[in-house]
């Protein structure tokens, strides 16, 4: 049936090839104009399972508490003491953008940032936050002389040599109560391994500075990125010219000795978006121009760029518009698609064509020719896709997103290569035919494939004792393959931005490596109750040596158990207050200390008045909504929809990165804690991930190979002979992923696509051999030197479009075009050496 279809199908285009063509082309306008509104997407969640219940508090956690919005301009000095330069260049740069439109907040000031939080937070809630003792120094700190005393010493700090920043500090507390906060707020000043110099934020060696943006659109909006960091930057070169003139400099000076960078989720990702581009662009020109280089060098035309050329240009046209009809964007898995079709769409026209022109150096007409060559080598070529069809769709059971979507589309992307190139290949040929009479037709070299024919026939037990004494060696390094331990291999190693987050995390600290229990809550009252339970269970595992430390929201916040104390004595504190107007007595204070009486000092007494008033626990959701106090109280309360989200952080005291470790710790701190917190890092994302990758991983190879047995039998009709034909298959995946390992490439949700793949692409080879073999009875040199020179060159194809890859920007890509290469180089080699041996060995009845 599939052989009369396709000798139609030959006669036709051959009868009507410009008709052919200008449907082709009108069916490839409509798919051009689909795939021109892709858009790019480089997240790395939408790649990993996220209904798996540990992926998605992940991702989750990341976005709610890391910060992960935050973008950090990089301040770097290019010389030595240049701290003061670097001062001027921060605050000169975030007063220029702090009322932006693009920004909600700029953060380049620890002093301002403890201002705010004593403001907004500490000094409204003052009686809240103080035991016995305090309250009573507060009580007498208000009293007429104590407050003299404080003012006093105040105005001397003011007229002596003291810093800008304890001079602010004085001017928004001139009663001196932060000391207060410094005892109940310790980590105001501690946060991360900072050094505070006048409060701006430097690395310990003094040669970085760091300003924190919060924009005002999250990152995955990449024109908003693009928007963003050309503000910045542009305000950025201002500032250096502010300080040329400053200073009166030469132009440009300032700028050969301060240099500013930009790291955080929107510089990453716009990054590396330009990094996909870069790495598509550069994949697709350089897999076709390879692939068609190649073809034209094997057969000796030029026409070869436009009887495959063609096709493979309007095949990739149906696929991207296929990517727009299913997802919608291009991501980095897209790359892989465009790879992979370019090296196994032009599989298709190599063997049509190569069977054209042996049948038209025979001296078949061109209608007859182009007939055998679809109806018989076209009716391998259609199991071939199939086969390799099959085993992609195989990855859609896949639990992982990016995974099983990249299966779906190169399954249907196959067949829109096999489809173009029936309906273009036929009537480019019968076009062709109407060149000038010196016009002939070349085969491809023969690459000394008959001698290997020969030496395979006459010692063909021994290839079959050498090949399985090489793939049990292979699968010695299998027991180390590991699932890759760093997420990050999925993202751009090219990325500036990316590499930059790396160093100061490590430099600086605030990694999102640590571990983190993450809770909900309806109130801010249970939010403090249960921070405050979770803190005390934390400190005791810190004290038995389980944790080396351990962080919460109550390192900011005083625990709800002291606020309800507190709040229970605060009427009788107010009554013994209530004969004194606090106000005029600080204004008198005021006058008689030598300061003038303002406005803000007003209402700083007000504020302290209105705390002997509170009555109910601080109100961690509001505080925590309050862009003024992301910085410090973001990393542990996030206000959402659906209530209250919270976190605190620990560290193990020991190492835990066996995935087994990882669950036991998790498990023994899990117990502790209790039903309502969830612990997450990224060694648990990964001990989880590993577990759904090995379990896809045999889950997908066991689909796709009763996919690829399955076509066989229907195609042979004969289960020795598709066994015979899936043996080689199976020992070159195990040689893969062998020597893979032996090149210290672990697993990941990308490279995973190899077996799969591997598994589709390695069958081709030995379809098309078996046909040929049985097509013609002719042995295994004849199969072999016929068969084996058209899948030498299909699978050099491949392996020039997946070499492409090596030089990717992303690690995880880069490694897939490594194991694609060493998956097709031995799966040629077993087709052309292994097989025919083991047809040799099973059928020599059938030989010459």
């Amino acid at each position: 049936m599939a052989s009369r279809f396709l000798g139609f199908l030959a006669r036709l285009c051959c009868s009507h090839p410009v008709w052919v063509i200008a449907a082709v082309l009108l069916a490839w306008a409509v798919a051009f104009g689909l795939a021109m509104r892709l858009d790019f997407s480089t997240g790395v969640a939408e790649l990993l399972p996220k209904e798996q219940p540990q992926v998605k508090q992940f991702f989750e956690a990341v976005s709610m508490f890391s910060g992960a919005d935050t973008l950090i301009a990089v301040i770097t000095s290019r010389q030595p003491d240049n701290v003061v330069l670097m001062q001027e260049f921060i605050r000169l740069f975030a007063e220029s953008i702090d009322d932006a439109r693009l920004i909600t907040d700029v953060d380049y000031n620890a002093h301002r940032v403890a201002i705010r939080f004593f403001k907004d937070v500490f000094l409204s809630h003052l009686f809240l936050f103080l035991d016995r003792s305090d309250i009573e120094r507060v009580v007498e700190i208000l009293t007429p002389e104590g407050m003299r005393k404080q003012l006093a010493q105040a105005r001397a700090t003011l007229i002596s040599q003291a810093g800008v920043a304890e001079k602010e500090f004085i001017a928004a507390d001139p009663l001196g109560l932060r000391e207060l906060l410094w005892k109940y707020s310790p980590k105001l000043k501690s946060g991360f391994r900072l050094q505070l110099i006048d409060g701006y934020y430097f690395s310990n060696d003094t040669k970085r500075a760091f300003v924190l943006i919060q924009p005002k659109q999250i990152a995955q909006h990449l024109d908003f990125d693009r928007r963003l960091l050309s503000f910045l930057r542009k305000k950025a070169e201002a500032t250096f010219a502010a300080l040329d003139r400053l200073h009166h400099w030469q132009s440009g000076e300032a700028k050969r000795r301060l240099d500013i960078a930009f790291t955080g989720s929107h510089a990453i990702l716009l990054e590396e978006s330009q990094v996909i581009r870069g790495d598509l662009s550069k994949a697709l020109l350089g897999s076709f121009v390879l692939v068609v280089a190649l073809f034209v060098v094997a057969f000796g035309r030029l026409g070869g760029i436009v009887y495959v050329g063609l096709p493979l240009a309007v095949a990739m046209t149906f696929i991207f518009a296929l990517c727009y009809l299913w997802l919608g964007y291009i991501n980095v898995l897209t790359i892989v698609l465009v790879v992979m079709n370019m090296g196994l769409g032009i599989d298709f026209s190599v063997h049509l064509y190569n069977r054209y022109a042996d049948e038209r150096s025979a001296g078949l007409d061109p209608t007859d020719a182009l007939a055998v060559a679809y109806s018989r080598t076209g009716v391998g070529t259609l199991a071939c896709a199939a086969t390799t069809a099959l085993a992609f769709l195989a990855c859609s059971i896949s639990r992982f997103v990016g995974l099983k979507n990249l299966g779906i589309l190169a399954g249907g992307g196959i067949m829109l290569c096999l489809a173009t190139t029936l309906l273009l290949l036929g009537p480019l040929l019968a076009l062709g035919e109407k060149l000038p009479a010196h016009f002939r037709y070349r085969r491809i070299s023969g690459f000394g494939l008959g001698a290997l024919g020969r030496f395979v026939q006459a010692h063909s037990r021994l290839v079959i004792a050498g090949w399985i004494a090489l793939t049990a060696l292979s699968a010695i390094p299998l027991a180390r393959l590991e699932f890759c331990q760093d997420i990050r291999s999925l993202r751009a190693k090219s990325s500036p931005a990316l590499s930059l987050q790396s160093q100061i995390s490590r430099e600086v600290g605030g990694s999102f490596r640590q571990w983190m229990v993450t809770f909900q809550a309806q109130t801010s009252e249970s939010a403090l109750a249960q921070a405050e339970r979770l803190n005390a269970v934390l400190g005791s595992m810190v004290k038995e040596g389980l944790l080396a430390s351990c962080s919460s929201l109550l390192d900011y916040v005083p625990p709800l158990s002291r606020q309800k104390e507190n709040i229970e004595i605060l009427p009788k504190l107010a009554g013994r207050l209530s004969g004194r107007d606090l106000g005029a007595e600080f204004e008198s204070a005021l006058r008689q200390t030598g300061f003038k009486v303002t406005p803000a000092y007003r209402a700083y007494i007000a504020t302290i008045a209105a705390a002997l008033r509170v009555r109910a626990p601080l109100d961690v959701a509001k505080s925590a909504a309050n862009p003024r106090l992301r910085r410090i109280l973001g990393r542990f309360v996030h206000v959402g929809p659906d209530g209250l989200h919270l976190a605190a952080y620990f560290s193990p005291a020991r190492l835990v990165a066996k995935g087994s470790d990882v669950f036991d710790f998790v498990s023994r701190v899990s117990s502790r804690l209790g039903s309502e917190f969830s612990i997450v890092s990224t060694m648990v994302l990964t001990a989880v991930l590993k577990r759904i990758i090995t379990g896809d991983m045999w889950a997908i190879a066991a689909l796709a190979a009763i996919a690829v047995i399955g076509v066989l039998l229907v195609h042979f009709r004969r289960v020795s002979i598709a066994m015979v034909a899936m043996l080689p298959l199976l020992c070159s995946v195990v040689i893969m992923l062998g020597v893979g390992s032996l090149l210290g490439i672990d697993l990941n949700p990308i490279n995973l696509f190899v077996v799969p793949m591997i598994l589709g692409i390695g069958i081709d080879d030995g379809i098309h051999l078996v046909h040929r073999f049985c097509e013609r009875r002719q042995g295994v040199r004849g199969a072999v030197s016929s068969t084996g020179k058209a899948l030498v060159l299909t699978s050099l194809t491949t392996i020039l479009a997946f070499g492409t890859l090596v030089t990717a920007g992303f690690a995880g890509l880069a490694q897939l075009g490594v194991l694609t290469i060493l998956g097709v180089s031995s799966a040629l080699l077993a087709s052309i050496v292994l097989l025919p041996a083991l047809l040799f060995y099973f059928r020599r009845q059938d030989y010459d």
